[in-house]
């Protein structure tokens, strides 16, 4: 069986027409529709991995590297960062708490 290839007009028109767009690939449009929820968890997760995860590289860049390396370049501002870095790392906290059940 060929591919039929079509270019981005095709489908652009196919969004306008009243079948919808899940008539482009010749599936009913209830198997195509998307859940909303899972939509959204799964972005919001994404968030909360990418907030954790730049929380810790600042308290990694901002604490262990200067104690790890000299003691005389933790000064009031690396801690200040490693502040942002917990704040970070609690907003990722509060973020999956806002996750909505499937079902």
């Amino acid at each position: 069986m060929a591919l039929q290839s079509t270019t981005p007009l095709e489908i652009a028109a196919a969004y306008t027409v009243a079948a919808g767009p899940a008539r482009i690939l010749g599936q009913p449009a209830e198997d195509l529709a998307p859940d909303r929820r899972a939509i959204r968890n799964e972005r919001l997760k994404l968030a909360c991995g990418f907030c954790n995860a730049v929380g810790f590289t600042l308290i990694a860049f901002a604490l262990l590297r200067p104690v790890t390396e000299d003691l005389s370049l933790l000064t009031w501002a690396s801690l200040g960062w490693v502040v942002v870095g917990l704040a970070l790392h609690g907003v990722a906290h509060l973020m999956l708490g806002k996750l909505v059940r499937q079902g």
